[in-house]
């Protein structure tokens, strides 16, 4: 038994819960940033990852589910971004309220809106970062902008449709990875090298 994997496992899955508080929890509901539940998450299984490998002592398993969790996290990112895409289809004037930096040094930002919709007024994040130098440049607090929606969920806003590519290739990294991570596994290579 490993007691430093088994500490460190404890002390990750103590900072997703610290994440998971103060990034989603905290925020209102239609504020809420989703990939902040998805690192947190995240976080937990590398936590797991560890205190399995601890009790075990085979750092084979932890490096086997750190592939895992980090193909199928990057996949699952870049399946949320084309589903954005794919749902918020209607565009809509709207009121630029702020924004809020993400990132160590701020270069991208989270902007929010309040809009009507159906004659309903919602005041919502921005589920998509975008460049703090597009903000600086296109909006303007309390001027009118344009943003689109998505029509079922009127909450769901985001600024502007990118280009897929980077898209598909996280969830194409992903597959691979995560795939790699199976046949990596199934063949005891991390076993025998760490032996």
């Amino acid at each position: 038994m490993n007691y430093a994997y088994i500490l460190f496992g404890a002390l990750c899955i103590a900072g997703a819960a610290y994440v998971f508080v103060t990034e989603y929890l905290k925020q209102k509901k239609n504020e809420r940033n989703k990939k902040s539940a998805i690192a947190a998450a995240g976080i937990v299984a590398l936590g797991i990852a560890f205190i399995v490998s601890g009790f075990l002592d085979d750092i084979s398993i932890f490096i086997f589910i750190s592939m895992l969790m980090l193909g199928s996290g990057l996949a699952a990112i870049g399946i949320y971004n084309l589903n954005l895409y794919r749902t918020c289809t209607k565009p809509l004037s709207a009121v630029y309220l702020y924004s809020q930096e993400t990132g160590k040094r701020g270069e991208n930002a989270v902007p929010t809106f309040r809009y009507t919709f159906e004659g309903e007024e919602y005041t919502s994040r921005s589920a998509q970062q975008v460049s703090a130098r597009l903000i600086g440049t296109k909006y303007r607090i309390d001027q009118p902008c344009q943003i689109l929606i998505n029509p079922e969920k009127p909450e769901v806003v985001i600024v502007k449709h990118e280009k897929p590519v980077d898209d598909i290739a996280k969830i194409v990294i992903g597959a691979v990875i995560t795939a790699g991570a199976f046949v990596v596994q199934y063949m005891g290579i991390f076993s025998e090298v760490l032996s």
